[in-house]
C-alpha cells in the first residue's frame, strides 16, 4: 500500500488527468446514449453534412469523377452514380467521435478559456474537413482502385485522421504554453 501512494504523490497530475479524463469520457457516454443518441438527430444530421459537403465538392471540383447523387439509407446516406448504388457512408463514418475526444482532451488540460473555445472551433473545423478530404478520397479509391477500399477506409485514413488530431493536440499545447 506504501508504494501505491508513493506512485500517486509521485504522478499525482498524471493520475488526477487520467481520473478526470474517465469521468469526462463517462458524462459523454451517458449524454451521447442516453439522449442524443435516442432521438437521432445528431448522427443523421452529421452523416448528410459530410456526404452533401463531399459530393458537392466532387461534383464542383473533380471533372474527372462521374456525376455523384445521394439518397437516404437506413443507416446512413448513399452516394449513387448514374442513379446506382456507388458506395454508402454510415454514421459510424461521420467523424462524431472523434470531436469528443480532440475537445476533452482540450477541456482537461490548464489554460486561457478563450484560447481553449478558439482551439476546439479551429480543430473542430479542420476534423470536418479532413473527415470530408478522407471521404471524397475514398470515393476516388472505390472508383478507380476499389481492391484498396479496405485498407484505406480502416487503417490508412483511420491513421491519418488520428495523427490530425494528435498534431491538433500539440499545436494546443503549444499555444497554451505548455511543454
Amino acid at each position: 500500500m506504501q508504494q501505491v501512494t508513493k506512485l500517486y504523490h509521485e504522478n499525482k497530475s498524471a493520475f488526477n488527468f487520467l481520473l478526470k479524463g474517465s469521468a469526462l469520457y463517462l458524462l459523454w457516454q451517458l449524454l451521447y446514449y442516453g439522449f442524443l443518441s435516442p432521438y437521432g438527430n445528431l448522427d443523421p444530421w452529421l452523416t448528410a453534412m459530410v456526404a452533401d459537403h463531399s459530393t458537392e465538392i466532387i461534383n464542383t471540383y473533380f471533372d474527372s469523377m462521374p456525376y455523384m447523387c445521394l439518397t437516404d439509407g437506413s443507416s446512413g446516406k448513399i452516394v449513387c452514380i448514374d442513379d446506382k448504388v456507388f458506395i454508402g457512408i454510415a454514421h459510424s463514418c461521420n467523424g462524431q467521435v472523434l470531436y469528443p475526444i480532440y475537445c476533452g482532451f482540450l477541456l482537461l488540460i490548464p489554460g486561457s478559456w478563450w484560447k481553449k473555445l478558439a482551439m476546439v472551433i479551429m480543430g473542430s473545423l479542420t476534423i470536418y474537413m479532413a473527415n470530408i478530404l478522407r471521404v471524397i478520397a475514398l470515393l476516388h479509391i472505390q472508383l478507380y482502385y476499389p481492391q484498396y477500399l479496405d485498407i484505406s477506409h480502416h487503417y490508412i485514413f483511420t491513421f491519418l485522421v488520428y495523427s490530425i488530431i494528435f498534431m491538433l493536440w500539440l499545436l494546443s499545447l503549444k499555444w497554451l504554453k505548455m511543454k
